[in-house]
Formats: structure tokens, sequence, C-alpha cells
């Protein structure tokens, strides 16, 4: 997960007090930590859960992680496992891993025990993959001699279910690396869009220029999406290829994101302080948490992937 509650949590608290001109009075000693649970799943890999513990403002502001924690699994109530706790080399944070890769629409429920925190819990779904038809991509001319930036205009058909929905909507070129040893151009990352779109109702703009909405409006019925994609050049210079690095021109890669309640109410909330950052006079916003008596997230999300050729 690309923003964790980890590093959200200082952050949050700094906003809060610099984002109105109001007087702020923090009760807090050192016995007020908070056990920090953070962990996106899907069902084409296992759980990793990050486990770590809240900012102390007498102490140091380094992520310190509960190793030694009591991770359990369960799954609609009944015990699956015991995390194991692993760190890969050249990362940061380690994760608690399990064995086994979550299903889709069953309830399942981390709880974490610390010796000197108590115990914290949360629970999240995997909801339903939907189906998308009928895309269509079309590159067109932004600006003379604009050689900053690529736009396509695009829509497609998202088919809803019969039931509350969530998604998070991203798009983005994929690039390719040379690899020296082989000569090949290999997968790199995908370089994200910029998403306007003027049909789509009450959604708000996410990190990754991602667009966050649900299906209040048209529950259960077929919605076309329509709109427009932007890709930023750099740091990738030439359109077609730069050094080591090549950006595929005939595809603009979709990813429909369904995600649980519970992630997209975090998304949702996190997006609110991002837009609020700059503004001195607004209200203090506070970011949605699904884990009882701790911080964090633990949520559910299905991913549907599209790779749509480009018309030109």
């Amino acid at each position: 997960m690309d923003l964790l509650w980890k590093a959200l949590v200082p952050t949050i608290l700094v906003a809060s007090i610099f984002a109105c001109e109001k007087d702020l009075t923090i009760e807090m000693d050192e016995s007020d930590q908070l056990i920090i649970i953070n962990s996106v799943f899907n069902p084409e890999d296992i759980f990793r859960i990050e486990v770590t513990k809240s900012f102390s403002p007498f102490g140091s502001s380094q992520v310190e992680e509960l190793k030694d924690a009591k991770v359990s699994l369960l799954e609609n109530g009944s015990f699956l496992e015991e995390l194991t706790y692993a760190s890969d080399a050249g990362e940061t944070i380690g994760s608690f891993a399990s064995t086994i890769i979550p299903s889709k629409n069953k309830i399942y429920q981390i709880e974490v025990e610390d010796p000197k925190l108590g115990k914290a819990q949360a629970s999240s779904i995997i909801p339903d993959k939907v189906n998308v038809d009928n895309v269509l991509i079309e590159w067109t001319r932004w600006g003379k001699n604009n050689l900053t930036s690529v736009r396509y205009l695009f829509s497609f058909e998202l088919n809803d279910q019969q039931q509350e929905n969530y998604y998070f909507l991203t798009m983005s070129s994929p690039i390719y690396k040379l690899n020296s040893e082989t000569d090949e151009y290999e997968f790199h990352a995908n370089q994200y869009m910029e998403i306007k779109t003027g049909d789509l109702p009450e959604h708000q703009l996410y990190v990754r220029n991602g667009l966050l909405f649900r299906d209040e409006n048209f529950d259960g019925n077929t919605y076309q999406i329509v709109g427009s994609a932007t890709t930023y050049l750099q740091p990738f210079g030439d359109f077609d290829q730069a050094g080591d690095l090549m950006r595929d021109t005939s595809v603009l890669q979709i990813q429909l994101h369904s995600l649980s309640e519970e992630l997209y109410n975090f998304y949702s909330s996190h997006s609110t302080v991002l837009l609020n950052q700059n503004d001195i006079y607004s209200e203090p916003a506070p970011i949605y948490t699904n884990v009882e008596n701790g911080l964090g997230t633990f949520g559910g999300e299905n991913v549907t992937v599209i790779d749509a050729e480009i018309s030109y």
C-alpha cells in the first residue's frame, strides 16, 4: 500500500493543528500509543500485514515495528493461522505474512496482540470483480507542438452489480526498461495518468491522479464513463524511447479497483486531507480507520485490468 498509517499519523497531527486558526490542546502521555495495522489484500496474493505503533510526542518519530506481536487471521469467525514476521532485503518495513490466499466475499479478521499495547483488531472483505466492456481509447492532438504530454480520449462501460459498490479508477502507460544482459525490454513501471471526466457523479480525485466514486446514482445498471487521460512524458523524455526506458505507445492500461467499504472510506477521508492541506482556513479532517483499539486500514480490493489498444 502506498499510503500507510504509520507515515500518516504525524502528518495528520500537524495538519490538524495548522489547518485552521484555533487553539488545540492535546492531552497525551507516553502510555497512549496505539497499535497500527496496515494491509490492502486481494485474491491474487497472500496476506501481508504491517504492524507498527503510533508515534509518541515525547519520543522519536522513527517508525517502530511490533515484530514480536501475536498476529492471528480468521475467516468468517473461524481461526485460520498465526502469521509469521519477515523482512525482505531492501524493504524498510517488514510484514506478517499468511500461507493462504484470501477469497472474495468472505469476512477476514485480523487480531494483533502486544504485551504492552494490548489487543487491536479489524475486519473486511474482498468484493466481486466488476466487468468492463466496450472500451474505446483514442489519441488526440493537444495543442500545437506539444512535446511534454500526450492526451487520450476514453470511454468504457461499467457493469455495476445490484449492491452497494465502491470504486477507484486509475489509468497508466506501461514503461519498459532495457535489460543490459539480455538486450531485451522488460516491464519496469506504470506511469499513471491524470484523469478527467465530467459525467461521473460525486467523484473524488486521489493520489496518482485516480478517481474515487461509488454507485449510488447507477446501482445495478450499466454505466458509461467518458473522459480524458493525460500522460506527462517526463521523466521518460521522448515519446517513443529515452535511453534505456521505453513507453508502450500501443496500449493504455485501465485499472478499475472494486473496493471494500472500509478501504473506500479510508481513501475518501485521506483524499479530503490532501485537498485541504494548503488551505489554512479549512476545518481539520479526520482520517478513517476500521481498526478497533488501534489505528490503520485493513481492507480488501479486487482489480479489473484492461490493456486497451490505442487508436491513432
